[in-house]
């Protein structure tokens, strides 16, 4: 597998009922060359089983850490493995629109001078 252009970086702490739906609107976009960088931030709940089935995708990662960082700390800790040109944190309770990465990049590539979007 090549370096993806995208590195979604994911937190989350009990976050077990949000999960599915963030990943599946993942999933559902148009620009498909990403990864996702989930760490579970000492959740009690069942976040890790809920997140199994994402992690048949070869583009999904899990990490695992106790006791709970906070969001920071999480994200620092998961930007240290992010191979992607860009990164993007949704939170764990986001639901992305299909094209939110096809927009973005597209914005990106018209203005090279841009670093944040």
């Amino acid at each position: 597998m090549g370096t993806p252009a995208v590195s979604f970086i994911l937190t989350c702490y009990n976050g077990s009922r949000y999960l599915p739906e963030v990943c599946e609107s993942i999933l559902a976009q148009t620009f498909r060359d990403f990864e996702v960088l989930i760490g579970d931030d000492g959740s009690s709940d069942d976040t890790i089983s809920t997140i199994q089935p994402y992690l048949r995708d070869p583009r999904f990662k899990l990490a695992t850490w106790k006791p709970n960082r906070g969001m920071h700390s999480g994200i620092v800790f998961l930007l240290h493995t992010a191979r992607g040109q860009y990164w993007c944190p949704p939170g764990q309770d986001d639901v992305l629109d299909p094209r939110f990465l096809e927009k973005r990049l597209t914005k990106l590539a018209s203005r090279p001078e841009a670093v944040l979007i």
